[in-house]
């Protein structure tokens, strides 16, 4: 059966310049990236070394309960986020078109300027980050290259990809994503074999962490207040895992082949992905 594909007209994409009401066809880009690479980059976003310390964190401070509440809840804000700026992202896909330019163009110029410092501030903290937590994970295994050369083949790595049109960047980056889903199943499947006792030493894990030491933890206090700390602190740790992940499928209309088509369907499917992958990392803390 043949693959249903959008109206001609779809791939027709207008927008508003200069203040003019008269719209013209935009002709920046050439829309290289194809639905599956957007939708990759989206879940490959959410799937990063953040999730994973993350996740650690949230589980040693609050305990398995807070992190189910955590993702779950944090899910359901972002999905009424990213609902949002899709339909507004899907009426204008344009070149540049950031959450930065949606607020400049239809808020106001001061809410553009703030939002832009915003994102760049944060993606300015948020790599560096990213370099840092990668060599922690693979120190882990107790190698003796300094983290100085794992950051500096990550950055290389990383410059020489985007000098690449977009349409290499894009399959770069869909195979990488790729790797991440089959990373993070191997560690849900292997979660389910410790459960149930699979293990090399037979041993049934079952909710054992969850009568010893508890659902919940404590945090700086004790007592109910620090319960209410703990929870707190678990979701501010379990936000990270949802840091600009949401904004990488609305940067990509600009470059989405038929976007007024390919967007929505691409959400439902992201997001979907989303809670499937965010949400079962608390799978592990059993």
């Amino acid at each position: 059966m043949s693959k249903k594909s959008p109206p001609s007209h779809l791939g027709e994409v207008e927008t508003i310049r200069n203040g003019s009401s008269d719209p013209e066809r935009n002709e920046d880009t050439h829309r290289g990236f194809k639905p599956r690479h957007s939708q990759m980059i989206a879940i490959g976003g959410a799937i990063r070394t953040l999730l994973f310390l993350g996740t650690v964190q949230v589980l040693c401070i609050s305990g398995p309960l807070f992190l189910l509440i955590s993702y779950g809840v944090l899910s359901i804000f972002i999905y009424c986020i990213v609902t949002g700026i899709a339909e507004i992202a899907t009426y204008l896909p344009v070149p540049g078109g950031t959450m930065a330019y949606y607020g400049h163009k239809y808020v106001s110029r001061s809410m553009g300027f703030a939002m832009g410092y915003l994102y760049w501030y944060s993606l300015g903290i948020l790599i560096p980050y990213e370099f840092v937590a990668s060599t922690l994970l693979i120190n882990y295994w107790g190698t003796a290259v300094s983290g100085a050369v794992w950051i500096t083949i990550i950055y290389v790595i990383i410059v020489i990809v985007n000098l690449f049109p977009v349409r290499v960047f894009g399959e770069c980056e869909f195979w990488s994503a790729d790797m991440k889903v089959l990373l993070i199943l191997g560690l849900i499947f292997l979660s389910v074999v410790l459960f149930f006792g699979g293990g090399p030493d037979k041993d049934a894990l079952y909710f054992r962490y969850w009568k010893d030491p508890g659902p919940v933890n404590t945090y700086i206090v004790e007592g109910d207040a620090g319960r209410l700390v703990a929870l707190l602190q678990s979701f501010v740790l379990a936000s990270f895992a949802f840091v600009l992940a949401p904004e990488q499928l609305i940067v990509t209309a600009g470059e989405i082949q038929s976007p007024h088509y390919n967007l929505p369907e691409r959400l439902a499917d992201t997001f979907g992905a989303w809670s499937f992958f965010l949400c079962p990392p608390s799978s592990e803390s059993v």
